[in-house]
């Protein structure tokens, strides 16, 4: 008898009603800047759309809030935009992205007991764990199945000749406990993009082994990502978030507002750090080594082109997901990375706030007096 090929379920998406405020996801990490200088600097009303950003505790929640369209958007792994349009670990919904957040912004962390023990490279964990004398396998955590620095972690564990799914165990957790797990010894390092990396340094539980585990100049990192049916339904309000993400992510790039940058990102709604920590991640000079070489989505660099697609895809390739899934293929790559959405938002004017909406959508955070001045002159 003919089998018939498997599908993979698609989930049912039903309207969405148009709120009072637009509600977007971000979990709380250093490449989800733009979103959080577009909220706290009133740049989504300036260009007439009420949002409110939900702050949310890994990529599965983020995904999930996704799918049953309890959040409209959201700053998700680029990997997340090929997951779930082709149902890599959940139901399948179209989705897409007109923005690039980031790229880069990665690193590996070990504990500090692999250094009291004399690893201080790939090449010498290797040699540490073929000749160690413990039981246990050492413990490596990524915080997506599907993410960059899932890869980059499993290369990176290759490159010290050890063969990744005999000789460690890998775990998934959320990207906010990765340093208390270093800290507990449920894990022995990880690979996670900042603030996370320079969060376990700074509490003495870990150090930093590789601080661009990206391996590329510019790797897509995290996507402004939105369902498909909401671009169709609300695609004016879908490109005010655009043109707000594309005018916050150059400011983030810009060297000179950096102080300004660190400052928002230590508030208590965003990621509620201290400042010495997250400057280690955005130095305030363009040249300064910082860790994960984060670049965020200024001008060209945001543009979600092809090219920009088949890196994540390729990437994706690498790790075998073809094998689960039959619509995993390169013709998905511009109906996720949709450059031309990108393009109408730069040529779209500001409209303004609707009504009612101003007060629900005012920013997090007022501007320091040194900004306001700068933004004015």
């Amino acid at each position: 008898m003919k089998t018939q090929p498997l599908t993979t379920p698609r989930a049912r998406v039903r309207p969405v009603a148009h709120p009072r405020a637009f509600r977007v996801g971000f979990v709380p990490m250093v490449d989800g800047a733009p979103l959080m200088v577009a909220e706290a600097l009133g740049l989504f009303r300036k260009h007439g759309v009420p949002v409110r950003l939900s702050r949310e505790v890994g990529w599965a929640s983020v995904r999930d809030l996704l799918i049953h369209q309890e959040i409209v958007a959201a700053h998700a792994p680029a990997t997340m935009a090929f997951a779930l349009r082709c149902g890599l670990g959940s139901l399948a919904v179209p989705c897409l992205t007109a923005f690039v957040l980031s790229h880069n912004g990665s690193a590996i962390t070990l504990s500090v007991s692999l250094r009291r023990a004399g690893v201080v490279d790939a090449p010498s964990l290797g040699q540490f764990i073929r000749g160690k004398s413990i039981e246990r396998k050492l413990r490596f955590a990524a915080v997506f199945a599907y993410a960059t620095q899932l890869a980059n972690l499993r290369n990176w564990l290759a490159s010290a000749g050890l063969d990744v799914d005999r000789d460690v165990d890998l775990v998934l957790l959320p990207s906010p406990l990765v340093h208390r797990s270093l800290a507990s010894g449920h894990i022995d390092g990880f690979c996670v993009a900042e603030p996370w990396n320079s969060v376990a340094e700074s509490e003495g539980s870990g150090w930093i082994v590789c601080h661009s585990a990206a391996g590329r100049v510019e790797q897509p990192e995290k996507v402004f990502l939105v369902l498909e049916r909401f671009e169709k339904q609300f695609p004016d309000e879908h490109l005010a978030m655009v043109a707000a993400l594309q005018e916050a992510g150059a400011l983030c790039e810009d060297p000179a507002f950096r102080p300004e940058l660190v400052r928002l990102l230590s508030l208590p709604g965003y990621l509620d750090l201290p400042a010495a920590v997250l400057s280690r991640s955005l130095p305030f000079k363009r040249d300064a080594v910082a860790t994960g070489h984060v670049r965020f989505g200024a001008g060209p660099i945001g543009m979600p082109t092809r090219a920009r697609g088949r890196i994540v895809f390729d990437l994706l390739e690498a790790l075998g997901v073809q094998k689960e899934c039959r619509s995993f293929r390169r013709d998905i790559i511009p109906k996720i990375f949709r450059e031309d959405l990108y393009q109408r938002a730069l040529e779209r004017p500001p409209f303004p706030c609707p009504v009612g909406a101003a007060a629900e959508a005012a920013p997090a955070s007022q501007p320091s007096p040194d900004l306001v001045r700068t933004l004015a002159a």
